[in-house]
């Protein structure tokens, strides 16, 4: 906080300069004067946040000082010193929004308590006007963000025309953190806000997008918007002195009165691949430039390609869609090709995902940052086809272990539980987690036969194994291995061997 001290009478000045706690209250001192005009000079060329003036002065008294300031910095705050006798008509600086007063001699404790309760209202106003300013910058620049994506179409953002400014952040090293991603946003931002810019701003991690509007069409506005959008450059890359492996391409566009979202297209695809140069640089885009639009920027037929790849389990197919992608996308732009790349990883990662797989891990930690390392076209299509590859491998082998694991787990529990008569399809479906008709399918896939007929199997062979080995009888080896009913487990052990147990016994007797 700014101060300044307006009195005739120099020993008020001294007392007062001496009394004010400068380091505790934290307020810097800007001058004093001993007269009226002198103080009007000294207030219009500092602009402090807090005047303690005397009533009676030379050349201009206090409250028509007071008056003059009002009406072109009505934001100065005054502390009125006064005689008693003098009280009432200070008073009439109500009309100004003055109400701090204080009687000669002045008291310190009173003088303290003055400026602590002005410097706390001033600092909150202050808060409440960024955060009123906060909303507002939010409001503008959500409504700039949905227009430049074409989420919004009902509304205009200005009726004058405008130039929009993109610019590519990359990295001559490795792909950068959402961490680092912040910082330079945050930096981006204050040079931005130093400009006056900081509405109509679209952050996006490697790129940032801001509207400069056109208020004149005359020579001298277009040679100083030129020199503003150099000098912002100019700002731009001395980031670089903080982090020196980056890279700013610096695209404008001319002005034009075109669609925020067609205009945002054409500078993402006239946008050089970064990795072809290796210094930040400054374009412009003529408004005329034609605009590349990608086939199927949707994906639908990418989406449904994946969904037959996922089902069909077979490597063969994966690679004959991703060439057919790649043949497709061959003639886009590099800076493209790589968002067009990322978009259909992500498809692809979402589905493995919806699939009990880790599908987005993958795109997150490994795809992304292997196409942010590519340094050519070429070596893109390499990256982008080897890693959808090799995802697409390691999901159809994760699901075949899947696929084996209940199937083990069904077996064990047969081998372990053979003799129970409860023992059911139902309930070894229930135990490894899957429904019934699913289990039935999934074991015979696995197995090559029907669940009830391996448990058969297994009890048939317990039994044979018993009739061979042991002096039990009939129906007490058909009870062991899971059979009540005698005759039944005659009937079944004569369909599996072609003879009834007592045949099978004295064949082996």
């Amino acid at each position: 906080m700014t101060l300044a001290i307006l009195d005739d009478e120099i020993h008020i000045v001294k007392l007062l300069e001496a009394l004010i706690p400068w380091e505790e209250l934290d307020f810097e001192y800007v001058g004093n004067a001993q007269n009226g005009i002198a103080g009007l000079d000294l207030i219009t060329q500092k602009k402090p946040d807090i005047v303690i003036t005397d009533i009676k002065m030379p050349g201009i008294d206090g409250l028509s000082l007071i008056a003059k300031v009002y009406e072109t910095l009505p934001n100065t705050e005054f502390i009125i010193l006064s005689g008693f006798s003098q009280f009432d008509y200070a008073k009439k600086a109500i009309a100004y929004n003055v109400k701090n007063y204080l009687l000669k001699p002045v008291n310190k404790a009173e003088l303290c308590n003055a400026l602590e309760k002005l410097s706390k209202q001033k600092k909150n106003r202050a808060e409440e006007m960024q955060i009123i300013q906060e909303s507002e910058e939010q409001k503008k620049n959500t409504l700039f963000a949905n227009l430049l994506l074409g989420n919004e179409t009902n509304q205009t953002l200005v009726s004058s025309p405008y130039t929009l400014c993109l610019v590519k952040i990359d990295s001559t090293e490795n792909s950068l953190s959402n961490e680092l991603y912040k910082l330079i946003h945050e930096k981006i931002m204050h040079i931005l806000k130093r400009h006056h810019l900081h509405f109509f701003v679209y952050l996006k991690e490697d790129i940032v997008i801001f509207l400069l509007l056109q208020n004149e069409s005359s020579s001298d506005s277009t040679e100083a918007l030129k020199n503003q959008l150099n000098q912002i450059y100019f700002d731009f890359t001395q980031i670089n002195s903080l982090f020196p492996q980056l890279i700013f391409t610096f695209i404008e566009s001319e002005y034009t009165d075109e669609k925020l979202s067609v205009l945002y297209k054409k500078l993402l695809y006239t946008l050089p691949y970064r990795r072809i140069h290796t210094t930040s640089r400054l374009l412009k885009i003529e408004s005329n430039a034609e605009l590349i639009t990608p086939p199927e920027e949707n994906f639908e037929k990418w989406s449904k390609h994946c969904q037959k790849i996922l089902d069909s389990m077979d490597i063969g197919i994966a690679e004959k869609a991703i060439d057919s992608f790649l043949k497709r996308y061959n003639k886009v732009p590099a800076e493209q090709k790589e968002a067009l790349f990322i978009q259909a990883a992500k498809i692809i990662s979402l589905q493995i995902e919806t699939r009990g797989q880790k599908g987005l891990e993958w795109f997150n930690t490994k795809l992304v940052t292997a196409l942010r390392l590519a340094y050519s076209s070429e070596e893109l299509e390499s990256r982008f086809k080897q890693l959808l590859r090799e995802l697409f491998e390691s999901f159809f082998d994760a699901i075949k272990k899947d696929t084996v694991r209940p199937v083990r787990i069904a077996d064990s529990y047969m081998h372990e539980h053979y003799s129970d008569y409860d023992i059911s399809l139902e309930k070894v479906a229930e135990i490894v987690g899957l429904t019934p008709t699913y289990f039935s399918t999934l074991y015979k896939k696995e197995t090559n036969v029907g669940f009830l007929e391996a448990l058969t199997e297994v009890r048939i062979k317990q039994a044979k194994d018993l009739l061979q080995n042991s002096n039990e009888t009939i129906a007490k080896i058909a009870s062991s291995v899971g059979y009540s009913d005698i005759k039944y487990f005659g009937k079944i052990f004569k369909k599996v061997t072609g003879i009834t147990p007592n045949e099978f016994r004295q064949f082996y007797s």
